[in-house]
C-alpha cells in the first residue's frame, strides 16, 4: 500500500485481486439509509430545503424543521443484532451504513461535529453497535460518507479549507475507532467535490490499509455516475478504488409500499448475472418505529 493516494497503489495485480476477492465474491449486501429524517418518511438529505446555492438540494422540509428532527428522534428499540441477523438470513455478505449523509448528521459519537447522535434522546453510538454486530455474524462492514455537507456553513464557500479539515477529522474518527472497516463509500451530489482528494485518500489508506474505496468522485467530480449499469462496477482504478455496483433502492412510509418496492427490487437483483448486487433500504417511517427491520420485509 502507498503512503499517499495521489499515486498508484504499490501492489501487484495478484495482490490487488486478493484484496478485492471478498467483494467480488460477496455480490449481495445491505445499504442502510437511516437517521432523524426517518420521522418524516422522506428521502434523506434531499428532502431538506436549500441553505446554500452551491448545493443542489431543494427539498420541501424547511431547514429549521429538518435540522431539529434529531431532538424528536428516539428509536429506543434500535437493535443492531436484529438488523444484522435479518441481513445474514437474507444471504447478504456485507452491511454499509450511512454514517453521515449530505444533511450532515453523524450517527456516531463525534468530537469533530456536535450535530451527532449523542445529542439525540437515544445517546447511543449506532456506528459502534452496528460494527460489532456485523463482525459477530461474520459479515463485512462499510461506511457511507459524502465529502460534502449541505448544513455546514463553510462547505463550498471561501472558508472551504476549514470545512475540509473538519471533514477529514470526521473520517479519522470513523476509520480509527471501530476496528477494521472493509468499505468506504464516497458519494457525489453532482457538484464539484469540496475536498482535497489526495490528502483525504492518504488519510484513509493510512488508517485502513486494506479498505476498498469506490472511485466515483475521483474521476467524475462534477457528474454523478450511472447507478444501475456502470461499466466500471467490480473493477479497481489505479488508486485501488472500486466503481459502483448494481444497486436497487427501496423506500416506503407504509409496510405495503415498502414491500411492493422490495419485491420489484428483489426481481431485478436476481436477474443480475454478474457483478456485485446491493439492496439499499432508504429511511422508513414510524411503522417500524425507527428501530428495527421486520424479518419478513428484507429477503435475498
Amino acid at each position: 500500500m502507498p503512503a499517499g493516494a495521489g499515486e498508484p497503489i504499490a501492489e501487484t495485480p495478484a495482490q490487488r485481486d486478493a484484496r478485492l476477492a471478498w467483494w467480488r465474491e460477496a455480490r449481495f449486501g445491505l445499504f442502510l439509509h437511516w437517521g432523524p429524517v426517518s420521522l418524516q418518511g422522506t428521502e434523506i438529505s434531499w428532502s431538506r430545503a436549500n441553505s446554500n446555492p452551491a448545493h443542489p438540494n431543494k427539498g420541501p422540509i424547511p431547514v429549521d424543521v429538518y435540522d431539529h428532527l434529531y431532538k424528536e428522534f428516539n428509536p429506543t428499540r434500535f437493535d443492531a443484532q436484529r438488523w444484522v441477523a435479518v441481513a445474514k438470513a437474507a444471504g447478504k455478505k456485507y452491511v454499509i451504513l450511512t454514517a453521515k449523509h449530505c444533511d450532515g448528521f453523524c450517527l456516531w459519537d463525534s468530537n469533530a461535529s456536535d450535530y451527532n447522535i449523542m445529542r439525540m434522546p437515544l445517546r447511543r453510538d449506532v456506528c459502534a453497535e452496528l460494527a460489532a454486530a456485523v463482525r459477530k455474524e461474520g459479515l463485512r462492514i462499510g461506511r457511507y460518507y459524502p465529502p460534502m455537507d449541505w448544513r455546514d456553513p463553510d462547505c463550498r464557500t471561501e472558508r472551504n479549507a476549514t470545512y475540509v479539515a473538519s471533514m477529514q477529522e470526521q473520517l479519522r474518527e470513523l476509520l480509527s475507532r471501530y476496528g477494521r472497516i472493509d468499505l468506504l463509500w464516497f458519494d457525489t451530489d453532482g457538484n464539484p467535490a469540496p475536498w482535497n482528494q489526495e490528502r483525504t485518500y492518504r488519510l484513509v489508506r493510512s488508517l485502513q490499509t486494506e479498505i476498498i474505496i469506490n472511485y466515483g468522485i475521483s474521476y467524475f467530480p462534477n457528474v454523478s455516475m450511472g447507478w444501475d449499469s456502470s461499466p466500471r462496477a467490480n473493477q479497481a482504478d489505479k488508486f485501488g478504488n472500486l466503481g459502483y455496483p448494481f444497486i436497487n433502492t427501496i423506500s416506503g412510509n407504509t409496510p405495503e409500499r415498502f414491500r411492493e418496492a422490495l419485491e420489484i427490487a428483489h426481481k431485478r437483483l436476481l436477474a443480475r448475472k454478474s457483478g456485485p448486487r446491493v439492496l439499499t433500504v432508504n429511511s422508513w417511517n414510524e411503522w417500524t418505529e425507527g428501530s428495527y427491520i421486520e424479518p419478513d420485509t428484507v429477503h435475498g
